[in-house]
């Protein structure tokens, strides 16, 4: 699947290829990403199919930065200060290993959560929802190029030491990383869910 413009569309698939499509992707690790990796164009793509998730109101209460290479070094930086934040005794071993994950995947987007805290009608718990069907978008429309990914998040992302560096206003809120990139290992078998444990009538 792929495509020349920005939009993004799996309208001429039919209901059983496109629920297909969806149950194979897999969320990988940056470590086990490898070449080719996305390119600006197919980025665009990406966040253009993010543009279309639903969305109480079209606030559309996200952004991304995509981090550069040479950015890498101030993001290599604020990972330490993080790992510090967290545990002041943090080992050098500890703080070398946070340090390497600035590195670990050439494309690397920072999902950001732009909040109205004083919407009238429209709390933040529902603007939240917004962004990460958002992210859900953006991960389907890099699988649906070939490409693979997942959400990196954890109790560091709402570190001070992160916020500074990505010059985050009060409002915002960085969600995670999303490294993208082509498996270079086989996809691991998806643990089915039971439906029934997810789906009740109501009133009993």
């Amino acid at each position: 699947m792929s495509t020349d413009n920005t939009s993004f569309s799996l309208a001429k698939y039919t209901p059983t290829e496109l629920l297909g499509f969806m149950e194979s992707r897999r969320s990988f690790k940056p470590k086990v990403l490898g070449p080719p990796y996305p390119d600006r164009r197919l980025i665009e793509i990406f966040i253009g199919a993010a543009l279309t998730a639903p969305d109480h109101g079209m606030l559309r209460p996200w952004r991304f930065l995509k981090i550069e290479e040479w950015g890498k070094a101030k993001l290599e930086n604020a990972f330490e200060a993080a790992a510090l934040e967290a545990d002041p005794g943090a080992s050098e071993e500890m703080l070398l290993s946070a340090r390497k994950k600035a590195f670990d995947c050439p494309c690397l987007l920072a999902a950001i959560a732009v909040l109205d805290p004083e919407h009238p009608h429209i709390p933040q718990s529902e603007q939240l929802i917004a962004v990460g069907a958002a992210l859900h978008n953006l991960l389907l429309a890099a699988h649906a190029h070939g490409f693979s990914g997942t959400i990196l998040s954890g109790k560091r992302v709402t570190s001070r030491a992160l916020r500074e560096a990505l010059d985050l206003a009060e409002h915002e809120h960085l969600v995670g990383f999303i490294p993208l990139g082509t498996p270079t290992v086989p996809a691991k078998p998806r643990q089915q869910g039971k439906i029934a444990e997810h789906l009740q009538e109501w009133p009993l």
